[in-house]
């Protein structure tokens, strides 16, 4: 009996110690790490992750939880596993910060960088990242790259290496600061170009007062006619979403940038306070109104922003409009039902479609919505995230047509 108990508990403390995975995580402190992998003749690996991670959970129950994931690792690596939030004193930080979840850093025994990565990674992948980043060369990478930079290199395609293949692994607070030296040395011809364009749509900014922020604003009708909807949807990721999850963050910060775009003139301004208020009254759950408003909004700036019904639905099945634990009255489920026809007139992909049958669906016409989700494979991208695919809860489509 005491045999099986101490069985359990080990098995338990193994579970604690690894997240119940087959990658063994090792709770050290950076310093033992370091010093363990110099002992065993290893490198390490690091996986930074938070609890609201949908990737990271995925990466946990998926990937690290494979038995070849674990033999591979577990072979080469020490094996960290820390929460960016809740682990924020550990001393890996003091060297490096990731900008995405889940981030991956592989080292070697010093704590010297072989490379980083970020995203959800099928095994097979995950193993060959693994590989090529034991052969990494990226200090040797970095620091040739400096000597081109600082030798005058300023071509779109270097500039765009050095700062977001190189850089953003090895010094990421560094990247804003050159971004903006890079873009101060341009002319406003240089500027207005589609290749600019592109190198800001690639980049992942918040809004300050300098020119990553300027640029944007000025040229924004022209990177838009450039690139498209993809553009928009940055912008609208830029000025809606970040300022909106910064405000429950830090509100001095969200202050700072409210404050900014105030004083900024730039195209579209009206429509995007429009979007921002619409979403703060669907924050508060307050559906009819915020409705109402999407309709409103959608309707006054579709013909340069045919994207925008999409983004607005997107912020709907974020708010729980879908979730069974509500139920729109009639009004509710016509408007919904209006953004959604038009969000796929507009703009038809996979996305938009399963936008549509999950409005009819929330309206109760389950056969209609099933016969759209029948023809879904004949639609391209863009798709939706695997991240709100859940909360769109098309579960009871396929409940009412069995």
């Amino acid at each position: 009996m005491k045999i099986k108990v101490l069985f359990v508990f080990l098995l338990a403390l193994y579970g604690y110690t690894s997240h119940g995975q087959q990658v063994i995580f090792q709770k050290l402190s950076w310093q033992e790490a370091k010093a363990k992998a110099k002992k065993e003749g290893k490198d390490i690996f690091v996986d930074i992750y938070t609890t609201w991670c949908g990737p990271c959970k995925k990466m946990a129950k998926e990937v690290f939880s494979q038995k070849k994931v674990g033999d591979f690792v577990n072979h080469h690596f020490i094996a960290l596993s820390l929460d960016a939030e809740k682990e924020s004193q550990h001393g890996f930080f003091k060297s490096f910060k990731a900008n995405a979840y889940p981030t991956y850093y592989w080292l070697d025994a010093d704590g010297n960088l072989y490379d980083t990565q970020s995203g959800y990674y099928p095994a097979d992948e995950f193993i060959k990242l693994s590989k090529q980043a034991i052969l990494s060369k990226l200090p040797g990478q970095y620091a040739d790259a400096r000597t081109k930079w600082q030798q005058g290199d300023r071509s779109v395609e270097f500039v765009e290496h050095f700062l977001y293949d190189v850089m953003s692994k090895v010094y990421p607070d560094s990247v804003r600061p050159y971004l903006n030296h890079f873009l101060g040395s341009l002319s406003s011809e240089q500027l207005a170009s589609a290749k600019i364009g592109r190198l800001l749509h690639d980049f992942t900014y918040t809004i300050r007062r300098d020119s990553v922020w300027q640029t944007l604003v000025t040229y924004n009708d022209v990177y838009q006619k450039q690139l498209g909807n993809s553009f928009g949807k940055k912008m609208y990721m830029n000025l809606v979403r970040v300022p909106l999850v910064t405000s429950r963050e830090n509100a001095g910060e969200y202050d700072k940038q409210r404050i900014i775009l105030s004083e900024t003139e730039f195209p579209n301004k009206k429509m995007y306070h429009d979007i921002f208020a619409m979403e703060q009254t669907l924050r508060q759950k307050n559906y009819s109104s915020a409705l109402k408003k999407a309709l409103e909004i959608g309707q006054a700036n579709e013909d340069h922003f045919p994207n925008l019904y999409s983004e607005i639905i997107y912020s709907f099945i974020l708010a729980d409009f879908f979730a069974d634990n509500y139920t729109p009255d009639a009004t509710q489920m016509a408007d919904m039902q209006r953004l959604a026809d038009r969000a796929f007139e507009l703009d038809p992909s996979q996305c938009t479609l399963l936008y549509k049958a999950a409005s009819m669906a929330r309206a109760d016409k389950f056969q209609q919505a099933y016969e759209l989700l029948a023809s879904l494979p004949f639609y391209g991208e863009p798709t939706l995230s695997s991240a709100v695919y859940a909360k769109l809860n098309l579960k009871r489509i396929r409940t009412n047509n069995k």
